[in-house]
């Protein structure tokens, strides 16, 4: 297992936006690197959002979790989740001008911010006017291979192999064409990428999956590192029952095409351990470079009317 040395902890938040959060959280607790003594991590939400109670009970959301006004804008770094919501226009989504307001915040006070899966989209959006392209009822869904970028050298993908596999479960996705513009002028930072086609997209190629700003505090993972072998398996399942289920199972994942079962080994985990260290380890570099005494005050309220009228100081 990769693993992280750290001398002093690092506060981590996690703003899940899952409807299952439970479920993320395990998933997420199962990729991040085996320093858990050095990294303190705080559970988010959204203020302008809260669970019904469908899929979490209400009172575990309660008594686990904290607005990110409240208890996130004292972060080394942060990851955003994913949320079902690919089917939406960004700003049809209920708290989308407080995800706003957050990703503001985060650009200039947290060394670097995942944004995972449909997060990746809304940053994506927001900061470079990137609109997704929906393929509803189709999915793009399966374990499809990825290549390391070339010419591109990154502290995100150290150690990691030139070739990959990555989780993708999704109703969205960025074209490649409005991607490549940013990448040439070094706006954005191609991480890894892949020529494969897919049914869902009617024989285009998946294109570039993990990218990165320019500065290295946001990226972008439209695919998912964190999800176990049997996610991909129960997600097809719950499809299945749905009014528009999917027609064609996911893609280089059952061993069993014929009969839809036998899980695939998780040959995403490793790399996706190794991408979290190399996270974790620019976080570390950051905050031992950055003096306390530098940082100034920083009041929340100025950037979200969602906050607490409250002065947040950075440690």
């Amino acid at each position: 297992m990769a693993t992280a040395h750290l001398t002093y902890p690092l506060r981590l938040g996690v703003l899940n936006l899952m409807p299952d959060t439970w479920q993320t959280e395990t998933e997420l607790l199962g990729i991040l690197p085996s320093v858990s003594h050095a990294i303190e991590i705080t559970w988010l939400t959204v203020e302008t959002h809260r669970p019904s109670g469908r899929h979490t009970d209400t009172a575990y959301v309660n008594s686990r979790y904290r607005s990110f006004w409240e208890a996130g804008t004292d972060l080394d770094g942060l990851i955003v989740t994913g949320a079902p919501l690919e089917h939406l226009a960004f700003e049809a989504v209920d708290y989308w001008a407080e995800l706003a307001d957050i990703m503001d915040y985060t650009r200039q006070h947290v060394a670097c911010t995942v944004h995972i899966g449909w997060a990746a989209l809304a940053a994506a959006y927001h900061f470079y006017g990137l609109t997704k392209e929906n393929c509803f009822p189709r999915k793009i869904a399966g374990v499809y291979p990825l290549q390391k970028a070339v010419d591109v050298s990154s502290v995100f993908t150290d150690g990691i192999d030139a070739e990959i596999t990555l989780c993708q479960s999704r109703h969205a996705y960025l074209r490649e064409e409005k991607l490549q513009p940013l990448f040439s002028s070094g706006d954005l930072v191609p991480l890894f990428t892949s020529e494969e086609t897919l049914r869902a997209l009617e024989g285009q190629v998946l294109g570039t999956s993990i990218f990165a700003s320019r500065s290295g505090r946001e990226l972008f993972n439209l695919g998912h590192f964190e999800y176990g072998a049997a996610t991909l398996d129960r997600e097809w399942l719950r499809d299945q029952i749905r009014e528009v289920p999917l027609d064609y199972e996911p893609e280089h994942y059952y061993q069993d095409v014929a009969h839809q079962r036998d899980l695939p080994l998780n040959t995403w985990i490793r790399p996706g351990r190794q991408f979290f260290v190399n996270f974790v380890r620019e976080l570390a570099r950051v905050k031992g470079t950055v003096a306390a005494s530098e940082k100034a005050p920083v009041y929340a309220g100025a950037f979200s009317r969602f906050a607490p009228a409250v002065q947040s100081t950075l440690t």
